[in-house]
């Protein structure tokens, strides 16, 4: 889609939300001009706006850090010597939801890539396409977490929008209010890298990678609970080789989780 449309669309949805106001499909569908896009984003949008509550009985756990700091390598694996974060939860005990942020195979998240890659959005607007991604998840989350000895995993979660979005100038505050109904994690596990070593680990850098703006982010992160008020938040030397985070990282889940199962 062109970034007309795609502005226009999420000027909409802006102004929609501030008004506190509803979306349709076919207020959506004359942007995008796809009817399973059109109804991913109007289900997204609604449930922004919903503020339904649940029981929640299971923990919530990010794996966050700058871009190529090993987030998804700890997750999910492709070492001989890590045992995936998912499968070490799993053998504690637990039932494990894993959520990938974003959701590039999904059509919000094919957005988000597409945007990354070609589209050209002030980001007062870009931020909004995160937010969209993250809350068609919100459904699954509120399911599996009513679950006895439920865990959701996710590789980034609300916290990497605030930090990569206010290193661009948008105002936290902004963000929150926005995601204010998207369930929020219990621990962040933050990869602590410097920006050159994410570049120097990135072969294809995208927009938002690049050394100024890595460091911004990086000093966010450094002080996330000042501008991202939810749950606890534990550093991991992620310049260490990926073996040894492996096991840290295991032992921090190990710790924390020790007490529920």
């Amino acid at each position: 889609m062109s970034n007309k449309d795609l502005k226009g669309l999420l000027e909409l949805i802006k102004r929609k939300f501030e008004a506190g106001s509803r979306l349709s499909v076919d207020d959506v569908f004359p942007f995008l001009g796809n009817t399973d896009l059109s109804l991913s984003i109007t289900k997204a949008y609604e449930t922004l706006l919903s503020k339904d509550t649940f029981e929640k009985k299971g923990k919530f756990i990010t794996i966050s850090g700058i871009d190529k700091s090993g987030k998804e390598t700890q997750l999910l694996g492709g070492l001989s010597c890590i045992t995936p974060v998912f499968k070490y939860a799993e053998s504690l005990g637990f039932n494990v939801l894993v959520i990938m942020q974003p959701s590039y195979d999904t059509p919000i998240g094919s957005l988000v890539k597409e945007y990354l890659t070609v589209g050209n959005l002030d980001p007062s607007l870009a931020w909004m396409l995160w937010s969209l991604d993250r809350a068609q998840h919100v459904d699954k989350i509120k399911k599996w977490l009513q679950k006895d000895d439920s865990l959701i995993l996710t590789k980034r979660w609300t916290e990497s929008n605030v930090v990569y979005h206010k290193a661009k100038g948008v105002n936290e505050k902004e963000i929150l209010r926005f995601e204010e109904n998207i369930p929020k994690q219990d621990l962040t596990i933050v990869l602590d890298i410097k920006a050159e070593t994410s570049l120097k680990r990135n072969e294809k850098p995208d927009k938002y990678e690049n050394l100024a703006f890595l460091k911004s982010v990086r000093e966010l992160y450094l002080s996330l609970s000042k501008v991202y008020p939810y749950g606890d938040v534990v550093y991991v030397d992620g310049e260490d080789d990926p073996c040894s985070v492996n096991f840290t990282i295991n032992s921090v889940i190990k710790d924390y989780l020790h007490k529920y199962v």
